[in-house]
């Protein structure tokens, strides 16, 4: 009975505020909200903003890079992110990187100044940690690293969690 109630409780959770066309990752984020607490509220967060996230993949990610957040457009009091996410992942490596990136979203959402991509650009290099190179400079967050950990840890519970894994 309880894996029934958890299998209810995943198809009542939509979130209107992260959307995907990819299957697997709607199927990532069903996962994330049933099996981590951590990122259940991370979803909640941005769910209450007025931040909306769309995830997909990113098929030429840059080297070392495994998801990124960007800005795509503010209209209408609604802000548009984007997060793309390498589709060699899979299991709690993607949950970890999806919650990451979902740290960043929220980090966003509660940064009103973050209006655009230069705003957001400035916000990063005021709070985060410069990781990228001079060419494509990247920047991270303490947050969000100990966000994907510690969903890994949540969504492990000792094993993996139920996602695809679309490692070759």
């Amino acid at each position: 009975m309880p894996m029934v109630f958890a299998a209810l409780l995943v198809s009542l959770v939509t979130s209107f505020h992260i959307r995907s066309t990819q299957a697997e990752l709607r199927a990532a984020i069903e996962t994330g909200v049933a099996h981590s607490e951590l990122f259940r509220e991370l979803v909640d967060r941005i769910d209450a903003s007025d931040v909306v996230v769309h995830i997909v993949y990113d098929h030429d990610p840059a080297p070392g890079i495994a998801g990124h957040i960007t800005f795509a457009a503010s209209t209408g009091g609604v802000r548009y992110l984007r997060i793309a996410i390498v589709p060699r992942l899979g299991g709690t490596d993607l949950l970890a990187i999806l919650g990451h990136e979902l740290q960043h979203a929220v980090e966003i959402a509660e940064e009103p100044s973050v209006v655009d991509q230069a705003s957001m650009a400035v916000f990063y290099a005021t709070v985060g940690e410069h990781r990228g190179g001079d060419r494509s400079p990247t920047f991270d967050t303490a947050a969000a690293v100990a966000a994907g950990d510690r969903i890994r840890r949540e969504a492990s519970g000792g094993g993996r969690a139920d996602v695809p894994d679309r490692r070759p």
